[in-house]
């Protein structure tokens, strides 16, 4: 009997959808409520949604397609929430890039994923200008997203189609490749949610969130989508503040 309870590990969680998905629900659901800050700057569930479709529809004209591999080497930012959304949407998966990281590293992990494009920041330009990839700035070429349609493109990814890949610290040997499908992440952002006792709704205010870790580690993943896919709102905390004690704290 213990046994068959312990084996009993079947959950509810939307099985059909994809992340995005998801999270363009809840922006028809909660368009003006705040879904992200980041010290004084904040966007709208709408203004997000709308801001990751341009940038989608640029990734998809520059060639991405189901399940490729985009690099994304940015500060934490509201850009870096735009960024990752807008990859997903248009059908890529995202390759966290550290940029702390030895520029080897960096270079290693571009070529063994298969990477094409990088996503980046201007401030960053000068750790990933020698990559051997297409870079699209995400602050810098603001202009040429904001031609960009901002309605949600169409579905390109499935279930099981790849969210994210990262590399391990390579400690041991080379740096390996472990790769995360929507499915999982799915799951595990529903899990969150249902032990917060969370919902998509809009009769309350969203729970607040905030994240410090990189994107490259996965920790972040316990605030990013739970946060977003329940009407949430995300705060990025700075490096600066998460260092200071106090200032975290009384943030």
């Amino acid at each position: 009997y213990l046994a068959d309870e312990l084996n009993r590990t079947e959950t509810i969680y939307p099985q059909n959808k994809c992340l995005h998905e998801l999270f363009e629900e809840q922006a028809r659901l909660t368009p003006g409520r705040p879904a992200v800050i980041f010290n004084e700057r904040q966007l709208t569930y709408a203004e997000l949604n709308a801001r990751a479709n341009q940038l989608a529809h640029v990734l998809r004209k520059r060639g991405v397609a189901a399940g490729a591999p985009v690099g994304l080497c940015v500060e934490r930012s509201l850009e870096m929430i735009v960024a990752l959304i807008g990859i997903l949407k248009a059908g890529g998966a995202y390759l966290p890039l550290d940029p702390e990281q030895p520029a080897a590293r960096l270079a290693y992990q571009v070529k063994a994923a298969g990477s094409s494009i990088l996503i980046a920041q201007q401030s960053l330009l000068q750790q990933v200008c020698d990559l051997e990839v297409k870079i699209l700035l995400v602050d810098s070429d603001r202009a040429l997203f904001e031609e960009e349609l901002r309605k949600n493109p169409e579905l390109a990814t499935s279930p099981d189609s790849p969210v994210y890949t990262i590399y391990t610290s390579g400690s041991t040997g080379a740096p390996k490749a472990v790769s995360i499908s929507h499915r999982n992440l799915v799951n595990y952002s529903h899990f969150i949610c249902r032990k917060l006792g969370l919902n998509p709704d809009t009769s309350e205010p969203g729970f607040h969130f905030g994240t410090v870790s990189t994107l490259s580690a996965d920790l972040g993943n316990t605030s990013i989508f739970p946060a977003l896919l329940s009407g949430g709102c995300l705060h990025i905390i700075s490096h600066e503040l998460a260092m200071d004690g106090g200032a975290f704290a009384e943030y």
